[in-house]
């Protein structure tokens, strides 16, 4: 009787994901020495999550859920008002509407649109705290500012289709581009650091066990410790937009953590 080898059957070699060449663009602005949660880190993750190679093991990060969850929400604000506004506009024109009640409708279309997403957003969060239960806190600080950023990037949508139509030159279109950019980044980065904070710990949300890399190193640990002290704590728009949102590291964590075994939940006071 003959045995088979298995090693025979399978190729030897096959160059991990982070071999390819897509994979090494994305890390070359990254370095060994770079804060764990700072702007290198969080740009070769956004690098890694939009156009490096994704394999099934390593497709669906924190960082990429959100940076998806965003995206959509520009959409939505963005497609609903296009679509109303090229209706509009064609009908005004049909009827030979004047260029005041065309901006007029215009404006009332984005506006409208912006809040019904309001609506939604605030229904939505007045169900989840009533379907909250007593054994964990509800952090009502961390889902408004859940509400705000998707009220944000649901306003960026609007206000872009809103300004190709209501205005006849393409340089409006650019100068509010610019305007939107700096809140979109700013508070996707204050995001993106929290959501790598949560991929370094290793958290079962979304993790599989080919994504663990071994241990978290001293800094890293230091740096999830951190940014986790944000149990009902207020996020100021302004702060995150202009200044840096400083965590005091005094604040005492929701939860007690150790980090080689579980997470336990602390109940509140």
């Amino acid at each position: 009787m003959s045995i088979t080898h298995t090693h025979r059957m399978i190729a030897p070699y096959h160059p991990p994901s982070n071999r390819t060449r897509s994979s090494r663009r994305a890390d070359l602005f990254d370095r060994q020495d770079a804060d764990p949660l700072g702007l290198r880190r969080v740009v070769t993750q956004v690098s890694h999550d939009l156009y490096g190679t994704k394999d099934v093991q390593d497709a669906i990060t924190a960082s990429y859920v959100w940076l998806a969850d965003q995206l959509g929400h520009l959409t939505l604000g963005l497609v609903p008002t296009l679509l109303l506004s090229w209706a509009w506009v064609n009908w005004s024109a049909h009827y030979s509407v004047g260029d005041g009640w065309r901006v007029l409708g215009l404006v009332a279309i984005a506006a409208l649109i912006f809040v019904y997403w309001c609506y939604k957003e605030a229904t939505d969060y007045q169900d989840a705290k009533k379907r909250a239960g007593k054994v964990f806190f509800f952090d009502s600080a961390d889902i408004l500012w859940n509400v705000k950023t998707a009220l944000l990037y649901f306003g960026i949508g609007g206000l872009l289709a809103f300004t190709a139509f209501a205005f006849d030159y393409w340089l409006a279109l650019v100068v509010v581009i610019a305007l939107v950019v700096w809140p979109a980044l700013r508070v996707a980065y204050w995001w993106l650091r929290r959501k790598l904070a949560f991929q370094q710990a290793g958290l079962p949300y979304l993790y599989r066990l080919a994504n663990f890399t071994g241990s978290i190193d001293t800094a890293a640990k230091e740096a999830v410790i951190g940014i986790a002290n944000l149990a009902n704590r207020k996020i100021l728009l302004h702060r995150v937009l202009f200044g840096r949102d400083v965590v005091d590291s005094d604040t005492p964590i929701f939860g007690t953590c150790c980090w080689r075994v579980h997470c336990t939940p602390a109940r509140p006071a």
